[in-house]
């Protein structure tokens, strides 16, 4: 295979030949096109299509960090208002509808994507989403309804007894209208590449939720008020984003032959999205079953503070797969390639630091944004933040698997996964508590990334830059030993490392070359025009 060089395809839009011929007013005289002319057009479609993806990708990348910041942002009120008991129901709460979220939906969002992205026929768009919204509407209320009547139960087997049972039975509004919202409406901006409408609407709610549950918290409403303020937030944004998204189709009665169609694309990966939820969220119910709702929410905190690597996969996650869809619909594979590899090398490029410095500043960030409760489960976060790395290259390996509908094979690494993590979990937590969950989730994404790259690379192998990896490993273990060395301590101080540390990894990462001279002035050359228009 052809490796594709920055210098040879970055420039080209750029590029004018000295032997371009002058077109004249009649058609007829114009000579015709050239092999070298057909390269250079070929050139620089595929400059402008990557410069759009790599637009989309900072742009969302932006928002999903700011908004993915939410928890952190909120961390301090919510710790050191609830403590760690009602944190531990809260937590189980967002696991629970991160549960049922994929069996509601039926995963029928995917199948928008993937059917109906390359699409242009209005009427035909309109008829497909019509017929997935119905399903959606009828599927959401049936598992709304289930979690009502079974709150009683789920109190008593993994929320710490049946004085949980009210936060469960308030929690089911904003089960069915998050599904709507995240899975529906704002789904269709990414969809149909509307990436400036999609990430104001996750900026619009970030701001919404931090403003709410603030304020609601701090007044003394407890976890009613964070339950009653997020509900608020995904609700008005809900209105809106349906108000924008309506004028745009048109809605028809739905299609029989089309959700089937949907269906068989779409429920292979229920139990791939429940076996992805048991290997990222199931060790609260475990820790929940065997030890206590306090241990829960101390082991929340610090996961969430590792997870923050995880942060930088969901925007190109949300980017990649339209993008890669059309180009693979539309046959242009060595793009295709070319998005894969830039898309991994960007992630590794964010995530590896990230999980050097939070190894570092653990301790540092927890006894700064918690109370002393929470300061202990520390060694948490370096494991958390270290399988994150794996997993998010893990998924972009996936996508391909999703993009040769080969799902029913995606869904059985997951549920290979899945099964590995819940023996994991259920062998360590009772031996060595909270650490063992880590461990199990660091031991299954490896196992996880090993599988998922032999499948995906079978059907469609790119190039994964192995040079550049070890760059940036060297870069980030430079800065992690800077950071080790400042002892940093309290918010002044932390900030600080890390300034010093993102200037340091950058520093290093381009006196190693890791970044090309090209490719550095193609993002910057690029993020300038961004701003300008």
């Amino acid at each position: 295979m052809k490796k594709l060089s920055c210098r040879t395809w970055l420039p080209r839009i750029f590029h004018k030949s000295s032997k371009s011929k002058q077109f004249t007013e009649n058609r007829d005289n114009n000579p015709p096109l050239t092999a070298a002319d057909t390269r250079a057009a070929a050139g620089r479609e595929s400059i402008q299509g990557y410069e759009k993806y790599t637009k989309d990708t900072l742009l969302v990348g932006i928002a999903h960090l700011l908004f993915n910041l939410r928890g952190l942002i909120l961390l301090p009120v919510l710790t050191k208002m609830l403590g760690a008991e009602l944190y531990g129901v809260w937590a189980q709460l967002l696991a629970t509808i991160g549960l049922l979220a994929p069996l509601a939906s039926l995963q029928l969002n995917q199948a928008m994507t993937r059917f109906l992205t390359a699409r242009e026929d209005k009427q035909e768009i309109g008829k497909g989403l019509s017929s997935i919204l119905s399903v959606m509407l009828v599927t959401t209320a049936i598992f709304s309804l289930l979690m009502f009547l079974l709150s009683g139960d789920l109190a008593k087997t993994v929320f710490g007894g049946l004085s949980s049972a009210p936060f469960i039975r308030m929690a089911v509004p904003l089960l069915f209208v998050t599904i709507i919202e995240e899975r529906f409406t704002r789904h269709y901006f990414r969809s149909f590449r509307q990436i400036k409408k999609y990430s104001a609407f996750m900026m619009l709610q970030l701001v919404a939720e931090i403003g709410l549950v603030s304020y609601l918290v701090l007044a003394g409403f407890g976890l009613r008020g964070v339950i009653y303020a997020m509900l608020a937030a995904r609700l008005v944004m809900l209105i809106v984003e349906a108000a924008l998204v309506l004028p745009q189709i048109r809605i028809t009665t739905p299609s029989l032959s089309l959700i089937k169609t949907y269906l068989v694309f779409s429920l292979p990966l229920i139990p791939f999205m429940l076996c992805a939820w048991i290997v990222g969220s199931s060790d609260r119910y475990v820790i929940g079953y065997f030890m206590d709702i306090d241990a829960v929410g101390i082991y929340s905190v610090a996961y969430n503070l590792g997870n923050v690597v995880n942060f930088f996969i969901a925007p190109i996650w949300v980017v990649m797969l339209p993008a890669i869809t059309s180009l693979y619909e539309n046959n242009r594979m060595h793009e295709l390639r070319v998005h894969l590899k830039y898309s991994l090398k960007l992630f590794l490029a964010l995530a590896i630091p990230a999980f050097v410095g939070l190894a570092v500043l653990a301790r540092p960030l927890l006894a700064v944004l918690t109370t002393d409760e929470f300061v202990e489960s520390y060694l948490v976060i370096p494991l958390i933040a270290l399988a994150m790395v794996l997993f998010g290259s893990s998924t972009i390996m996936g996508n391909i698997l999703v993009l040769v509908k080969r799902t029913k094979t995606l869904a059985l690494v997951y549920g290979g996964s899945a099964i590995l993590n819940l023996v994991l979990n259920i062998a360590l937590v009772p031996a060595i508590g909270i650490l063992g969950a880590a461990v199990g989730t660091l031991a299954t994404f490896a196992v996880h990334l090993i599988i998922m790259r032999r499948i995906a690379f079978r059907a469609l192998p790119f190039d994964t830059d192995p040079r550049f990896i070890i760059k940036g490993i060297v870069s980030a273990a430079v800065m992690g030993a800077v950071i080790f060395w400042l002892n940093p301590s309290g918010i002044t101080g932390i900030v600080i490392a890390i300034i010093v540390g993102v200037v340091l990894y950058s520093g290093i990462l381009i006196l190693l070359k890791g970044i090309s001279r090209e490719e550095y002035r193609f993002l910057t050359g690029m993020i300038k025009r961004s701003i300008k228009s």
